[in-house]
């Protein structure tokens, strides 16, 4: 008897272990995909099989997410996602008949949607344009004797474009953060460079 229940733990605890692992590496190896579309009711296909509005969890790899509805022109857009991250994918499809010509002025719901796809797409590109800045990624950072500090902020006015902050109260200071940035291969003069006049805090 106690033979068996020993196998029964030993069993119960290798479905455990097995689960877990399991859970561990979906969890390591999937992206969050949010999709929003207007209107809401359209057809959506990621590489050619039905998806809905909301978020879902997909592998790594490359996509074509494709979207239509009558009355509207379609439209399909491509990218790729690695393991761990998170993307946003929102359409908003134009109306190409007379009868749907007035369609998001009448209908508030759809209207509101196009300016939360509008929103996030923005948010989404300030993220990239961020990241594909070569500067970026060796900020903040505080000079010698909290000289200077560096950092960089996103004008929610522009929100595709960021810009570097340089914090110093002395000219010298500014001096010496230019040429750190030189230093990184970098021309300042190729930046969007908004200089502060304060004593420096440190990050």
């Amino acid at each position: 008897m106690k033979k068996i229940i020993a196998i029964g733990v030993v069993f119960i605890i290798s479905i455990i272990t097995i689960s877990l692992i399991m859970f561990i590496n979906y969890s390591n190896n999937t992206v969050t995909l949010k999709i929003l579309v207007t209107p809401t009711n359209s057809s959506i296909k990621i590489n050619g099989s039905s998806s809905t509005i909301g978020i879902h969890h997909i592998k790594p790899g490359n996509y074509k997410i494709t979207v239509s509805y009558p009355g509207f022109a379609s439209q399909s857009k491509t990218f790729s996602v690695n393991k761990n991250s998170t993307k946003f994918v929102g359409i908003i499809l134009q109306p190409n008949s007379a009868t749907t010509a007035n369609f998001y002025q009448i209908n508030g719901y759809q209207e509101q949607m196009v300016e939360a796809i509008s929103s996030n797409n923005n948010v989404s590109n300030s993220k990239a344009e961020v990241k594909n800045e070569p500067i970026i990624k060796y900020l903040p950072y505080v000079g010698p004797s909290l000289q200077y500090t560096i950092g960089y902020k996103v004008d929610p006015n522009n929100s595709t474009t960021p810009y570097i902050t340089i914090t110093s109260s002395t000219p010298q200071g500014r001096q010496n953060a230019l040429s750190f940035i030189r230093s990184k291969g970098i021309d300042p003069t190729f930046l969007n460079i908004v200089f502060i006049n304060q004593q420096p805090s440190a990050y």
